[in-house]
C-alpha cells in the first residue's frame, strides 16, 4: 500500500484478524482492538491503532510485516503498551501534516 494510511483504513476492520510476522516462519494472529483519533485539526492528523497479540509473541518493538485480507500487507512500527491474560497490546501511531 503506497498511499498514506488514514484512520478510515483501519476503523472499518476493527475487531477483525490480522497476521503479524515475527519472522518469515513465525506468524501470529492479532486482533485489531482499537482505533483512536488523537488529533484532527488544520495542522496535524494523528491516530493510533491497537492490536491484541498472544503473549508468546514477545515484547520487542520494531517494524513488523502485518497482513489483512482486505487492507493488504504493510510494515508497521508497533510498540507494546500493555499485557494481560488475553495477550499483549501493541500500538502504532500515525501522524500526517495537513496539506494546505
Amino acid at each position: 500500500m503506497s498511499e498514506q494510511l488514514k484512520i478510515e483504513d483501519f476503523s472499518k476492520y476493527l475487531a477483525t484478524k490480522f497476521k503479524v510476522y515475527r519472522s518469515d516462519d513465525e506468524v501470529f494472529e492479532a486482533e485489531l482492538v482499537g482505533v483512536f483519533d488523537l488529533r484532527n485539526d488544520d495542522v496535524l492528523q494523528t491516530f493510533s491503532v491497537e492490536f491484541l497479540i498472544p503473549n508468546e509473541f514477545g515484547q520487542e518493538q520494531r517494524i513488523y510485516k502485518i497482513e489483512h485480507p482486505e487492507l493488504g500487507t504493510i510494515g508497521l512500527f508497533i510498540v507494546p503498551v500493555g499485557q494481560n491474560d488475553s495477550g499483549l497490546r501493541f500500538e502504532a501511531i500515525f501522524s500526517q501534516v495537513v496539506q494546505k
